[in-house]
């Protein structure tokens, strides 16, 4: 992938999600999208959950990365967001 920054060739990888407050095990942590106006509401509306491992890309120029993340299997969208 290129960067949409700079335009160089970006390192492709893994991006992985886990909960930081178990310490024995990797457990995935709750992944998700929310639409900005729901940001600071306890009932998000449109939020859409996403798997805990994607594909990601490191642009090792502009030292961002960049992810490509997956809805959770069995997710649906809703029709607003």
């Amino acid at each position: 992938m290129q960067c949409p920054k700079c335009g160089n060739q970006c390192k492709e990888g893994v991006i992985r999600a886990t909960d930081p407050t178990n310490l024995l095990f990797k457990v995935p942590a709750d992944v998700s999208w929310n639409p900005a106006e729901s940001e600071g509401k306890i009932f998000k509306k449109g939020k859409i959950s996403l798997k805990p491992k994607n594909e990601g890309y490191y642009c090792e120029n502009c030292r961002k990365v960049y992810a490509a993340l997956d809805l959770s299997e069995g997710y649906w969208i809703p029709e607003e967001i």
